[in-house]
């Protein structure tokens, strides 16, 4: 029973603020927190901090081999979106006081998504790194052998040995810490992008509703602004980096579908852990970049169809304010060079990917 209660998505809604809070506000709380280093209590909470957000995390990865920058580089950025959260959490205090119980329950079911989503990654993340150390524990190099020939007339003792000692310390002392920093950090990164474009959607189709019924005035027109800086600031932490994740996450799965379709069984165990990343980022990332446009869209609709004629002229300025700042694509998520991430970019690449898929079997 223990055990299944720490499978519970709730456990990730409870904090030690006010229980009149949404359990949107919660979450958002409690990701503000994570973001913190050194304020989390728990052994596991400071172990997973360590890995995906400290200093030290950062110099392991860059002192292991080139590739991993790019994941240094998600842990070091992870220390930007504090703010973020700290702006969410504004605006979920807001909707808790004045919004509709309509409004209410979709924060409330935004929520519950949010945290399932957190222990879905979690245990993804765990898996794959369980899956490539398998498979670089059964895989067995040649360089150890090398290197302990070339120690053994300066150290001494039986090569075997040595060659042993070698192989098994860099996998446990660098390999196993490095796998370990890099997957945390990734999958972090990864949810982390979704909670706030799914948190950035309903806000705004929170916003929405009121303005399309309601008055408008300062208190709403500064929540869909703080909504609007918060895209601001995701595109300009995101923009450069999500090609880097999405080359990972479409390019490297293609080569382990190939390796797994072909060999079934036999595949190595690194092709099956990588082979869903396709599924796992890159499609859920064109949703929620989908769900987020169609909000902002949205906004600008029923602002649009709002009771204009009963407002006095500073609140229809405000109103016509909102409808500028709502319309465009700024803000939205994507990544440079690649586009906007959406329904449309998702069935195209998808299609692409399923035709080079095909190409590549036929060679093989």
């Amino acid at each position: 029973m223990k055990i299944l209660n720490q499978l519970r998505a709730d456990l990730y809604l409870k904090g030690d603020t006010d229980h009149e809070e949404g359990s949107l506000t919660q979450h958002l709380r409690w990701w503000a927190r994570i973001m913190s280093i050194g304020r989390i209590p728990g052994i596991t909470n400071q172990f997973l901090a360590f890995c995906r957000q400290s200093r030290y995390s950062l110099v392991i990865t860059m002192m292991v081999m080139a590739q991993s920058l790019t994941d240094s580089y998600v842990s070091g950025t992870m220390f930007g979106f504090r703010a973020c959260f700290r702006l969410l959490v504004q605006v979920s205090v807001h909707l808790d006081q004045h919004a509709k119980h309509k409004v209410k329950t979709q924060l409330e079911v935004t929520s519950r998504r949010c945290a399932k989503l957190v222990r879905f990654y979690e245990a993804y993340a765990w898996l794959t790194e369980g899956a490539v150390i398998l498979a670089l524990t059964i895989r067995k190099p040649f360089w150890n052998e090398f290197l302990a020939a070339q120690l053994q007339p300066l150290i001494g003792g039986r090569q075997d040995v040595l060659a042993q000692i070698l192989r098994w310390g860099f996998l446990v002392a660098v390999q196993s810490v490095n796998g370990i920093c890099c997957v945390v950090a990734d999958y972090t990164f990864v949810v982390l992008i979704l909670v706030v474009f799914l948190s950035l959607a309903v806000m705004f189709d929170a916003v929405s509703e009121y303005l399309e019924s309601g008055p408008c005035n300062k208190m709403w027109a500064a929540q869909q602004s703080i909504l609007t800086r918060v895209s601001l600031i995701m595109d300009d932490a995101v923009a450069d980096l999500l090609p880097h994740l999405l080359i990972v996450s479409v390019v490297v799965p293609l080569f382990c579908t190939v390796e797994v379709v072909l060999n079934g069984l036999d595949a190595d165990l690194f092709a099956v852990g990588m082979a869903p990343l396709v599924l796992a980022v890159f499609v859920p990332f064109c949703l929620v970049g989908e769900a987020m446009s169609e909000a902002r869209q949205q906004l600008t609709d029923k602002a649009f169809a709002g009771p204009w004629l009963e407002e006095p002229v500073e609140n229809k300025k405000l109103r016509l304010g909102i409808l500028q700042m709502s319309n465009g694509n700024g803000g939205a998520l994507r990544g440079r060079g690649v586009g906007y991430l959406d329904r449309e970019t998702c069935a195209s690449a998808l299609k692409s990917w399923f035709s080079f898929l095909q190409v590549l079997m036929n060679l093989q």
